[in-house]
């Protein structure tokens, strides 16, 4: 597992993992999704990142669904545990980024819902 912090095309897609194996271009949509629109991932940007992570041990390869032969045709991911684990740290990391920045009021304090 590589110790440099995830670029932000990682943490969507790992994101977009952690329920379900995905497609490239499921992953795409489910970052669009997820963001409102405010995410769009590139081709280039995606599948180079996820290349990036398969080298990390982040996410591997997973079966095609069963239930539809159609998607055969194309690569399925998932997260490993390695990959959720490096997820984690990273957003705890941001976590204490973003209570670091209430603190100083950079950020307003966001109540619970």
């Amino acid at each position: 597992m590589a110790t440099t912090t995830l670029t932000p095309a990682e943490l969507q897609i790992l994101l977009a993992l952690t329920s379900t194996p995905r497609h490239g271009y499921g992953i795409k949509l489910d970052v669009e999704d997820r963001t409102a629109g405010a995410i769009k991932l590139s081709s280039g940007t995606l599948y180079e990142a996820i290349q990036r992570l398969e080298k990390y041990g982040s996410l591997e390869v997973a079966k095609a669904p069963e239930n539809d032969p159609a998607e055969s045709r194309r690569k399925y991911y998932r997260l490993t545990s390695s990959g959720r684990t490096r997820l984690q740290i990273d957003l705890q990391s941001l976590q204490a980024l973003v209570s670091d920045a209430i603190a100083m009021e950079v950020l307003p304090e966001t109540k619970p819902a």
